[in-house]
């Protein structure tokens, strides 16, 4: 985990993902964002923290920008939010194919 003080997000990348949001939106595409879980005792570990607290804004920004244009997020970084165990964690980043349907079942599918 983390030690730094703080996290900082860089507000141009927040800045550039609505841009490129708009232009696929403009180009008629669909965007969806797949957010995939931390392992559980990473991330309560991390709660409370600067990097934690980082981390849940991040989600929060991420998920206004997509609203403000149309787009769909699925998943998110709190396991317990996509219903992922330790068990379907390879390590603190990378969850198993199990947490990765949780995830991806949310994805619509358009013809």
């Amino acid at each position: 985990m983390s030690k730094r003080a703080s996290w900082p997000v860089d507000p141009k990348r927040l800045e550039a993902l609505g841009v490129l949001l708009a232009f696929l939106k403009n180009e008629g595409t669909q965007v969806t964002i797949a957010i995939t879980p931390f392992h559980p005792a990473y991330w309560k570990g991390s709660m409370g923290s600067p990097y934690g607290n980082s981390l849940v804004s991040m989600e929060e920004r991420v998920r206004a920008i997509a609203a403000s244009q149309g787009a769909i997020v699925v998943g998110s970084l709190d396991p317990d939010r996509v219903g992922c165990q330790a068990s379907n964690m390879r390590d603190f980043i990378h969850p198993d194919e199990v947490c990765l349907r949780k995830v991806f079942k949310d994805i619509p599918v358009k013809d």
